[in-house]
């Protein structure tokens, strides 16, 4: 699969991540995010138009800034995507099924009144047990597709799973061949700060086993901007990812959502 031309944001946009991870604490509350100035800055001359928010994990947790953050971009008019963080621990000696896992997603995409026809996603990055062992890759497929169909009846469309080859291929492998037919993939790409897209053949290197089309997300890069509302100064500061390891100053530097390219389709 090559790409039909070098220029990878052709027919493309630019998409930013964002959990609560991204935000600033002030104690115990999380600082807002100036949502507007996000969306009317640029990343290479692209305005970010489309911002993908995690939502859950496992079957309880949701991400303490979702129902926020999901509100405020509504009221900009702003498409938002949603991920579910697979975690399948729990204290029992049994792993969570995709079922239980897509419901609390379900739930609370409706909730916070998401709309159906934007994109979801499946973010696989994690196979552990409280037992410390694997699911092992026949049943982690089969879950995967539990959670992916049990989301898509209930009439969320233009679903997506988020892996990297490495994982993919050591813990579902062929196993999961199947589902490429059915959902598409959003390439993870870990530790490459630098915004540079490679060209050629590179474009498409290390995709997980069993996909035949190309990922319809590439996450491209870690570096970018978010700007935050100090609520003591009313002053807009921003913030440079950093890996969160310090500055100068020995002050904690957050780190921003991950940006990708999305096919203009979505």
């Amino acid at each position: 699969m090559k790409p039909e031309t070098n220029n990878h944001f052709a027919n493309k946009i630019v998409a930013i991540d964002v959990s609560h991870h991204n935000h600033k604490k002030n104690g115990n509350n999380y600082i807002p995010l100036d949502w507007n100035k996000i969306i009317n800055s640029n990343y290479q001359n692209h305005k970010i138009a489309l911002v993908i928010l995690k939502a859950t994990e496992r079957d309880t947790f949701v991400s303490a800034t979702f129902a926020t953050d999901i509100k405020t971009l509504q009221t900009l008019k702003i498409p938002v995507g949603a991920y579910h963080f697979w975690n399948s621990n729990q204290n029992q000696n049994y792993p969570l099924t995709g079922e239980q896992q897509a419901k609390h997603f379900i739930n609370t995409l409706e909730n916070n009144n998401f709309n159906k026809k934007h994109p979801w996603f499946l973010d696989l990055e994690q196979n552990t047990r409280e037992t410390n062992d694997k699911i092992e890759s026949k049943q982690f497929a089969k879950q995967i597709e539990n959670f992916c169909k049990t989301v898509t009846k209930e009439g969320f469309a233009n679903g997506l799973i988020y892996t990297g080859a490495r994982f993919w291929n050591d813990n579902i492998g062929e196993a999961g061949n199947d589902l490429w037919k059915n959902y598409n993939l959003w390439l993870a790409r870990y530790g490459k700060n630098d915004g540079n897209i490679p060209e050629g053949d590179k474009y498409y290197k290390d995709l997980p086993m069993g996909i035949q089309k190309p990922p319809m997300l590439w996450q491209f890069t870690s570096k970018g901007e978010l700007i935050y509302q100090d609520q003591k100064k009313q002053e807009k500061t921003t913030m440079i990812y950093k890996d969160q390891q310090t500055n100068d100053t020995g002050e904690i530097v957050s780190f921003t959502g991950d940006i990708s390219l999305i096919s203009s389709e979505f």
